[in-house]
């Protein structure tokens, strides 16, 4: 709801620009919707969901609403970028609705969302908590926080009257900041040993310190990357699923965190069988993580 309605300020706002040809008013209000609403901010939220292996009615109405914001973008573009806009149009669009697709982008109409997907108080509340999580980030910035590592609690001051509302949406301060516990009150009552890192539009305090499960956690996650980074340079699609990595590590808290979390790692590489060496690895790749040494050796046959 918070994606739809931010695509429909969008598109208002791009017809004003021009309107009053303000041309690059309205193409930076583009871009800058498409790295910081849709990329930033909204494939972060939906990752989890885009992962999950079965056809559930969530991850349905994520594709669904991608899909939607994607056309709608390419139609968007089409006066500045008429050709870039007529490729995607084909290659996406038409690929997967050619029934109702028109010959070219440029026989669409303007692009309009429908007032029944609209809710604006939704979006209201989900802005804020995006405005909470983005002070949150900068709370971690300024303590030393990466953000792949978890912060283990926060506690969100938010009007009495509205509590369930927000807590529907507190997913997006837990995914966006990386918080394992997202705790919503309504009083400052019973907040201790937590540092103010937000006083508006939501009062926010968290715990900015890391203790060995948090750590082990975001060493995890460090892996995680590495493993990813090496994918993408060995070029393998993203369903393609590496049949066994190695891992090795002489650093003791590195080894237990990868021991811990071996299944998520797994899971989120998509490796199949993940190994965890207890000998150094010939023909593996070199990694450093907070100055521990991390070998990867994948096995793709």
């Amino acid at each position: 709801k918070w994606f739809i309605y931010e695509l429909h300020m969008l598109i208002n706002n791009v017809e004003k620009y021009l309107e009053n040809n303000d041309i690059h008013l309205a193409a930076r209000a583009i871009l800058e919707f498409i790295v910081e609403k849709l990329s930033h901010r909204y494939i972060t939220l939906i990752r989890p969901r885009v992962w999950i292996e079965e056809d559930v009615p969530e991850k349905r109405a994520v594709y669904a609403t991608l899909y939607l914001g994607i056309r709608e973008l390419i139609k968007l573009i089409a006066p500045f970028a008429p050709y870039l806009a007529e490729y995607l149009y084909h290659a996406f669009v038409k690929k997967l609705s050619h029934r109702e697709a028109k010959e070219s982008v440029h026989l669409e109409n303007w692009p309009t969302i429908p007032s029944e997907l609209l809710d604006k108080e939704s979006w209201k509340i989900v802005s804020d908590l995006f405005d909470v999580a983005e002070s949150i980030l900068a709370a971690r910035m300024k303590a030393g926080i990466k953000r792949r590592w978890p912060i283990r609690k926060v506690i969100i001051v938010v009007p009495r009257n509205k509590i369930e509302q927000y807590r529907e949406a507190q997913d997006v301060v837990k995914v966006y900041a990386n918080i394992k516990n997202v705790i919503l009150q309504h009083t400052k009552e019973a907040i201790e040993n937590l540092e103010l890192v937000c006083e508006t539009p939501l009062p926010t305090y968290a715990k900015l310190e890391l203790d060995e499960e948090t750590l082990m956690e975001g060493l995890a996650r460090d892996v995680i990357r590495r493993i990813q980074v090496y994918r993408k340079e060995l070029e393998l699609p993203i369903d393609t699923v590496i049949p066994k990595a190695y891992v090795f590590t002489m650093d003791e808290l590195l080894r237990k965190a990868i021991e811990k979390y071996r299944d998520y790692i797994s899971r989120e590489t998509r490796v199949a069988n993940l190994i965890v060496s207890d000998k150094p690895l010939t023909n593996a790749r070199k990694w450093s993580i907070e100055g521990k040494e991390l070998y990867i050796r994948l096995e793709l046959l």
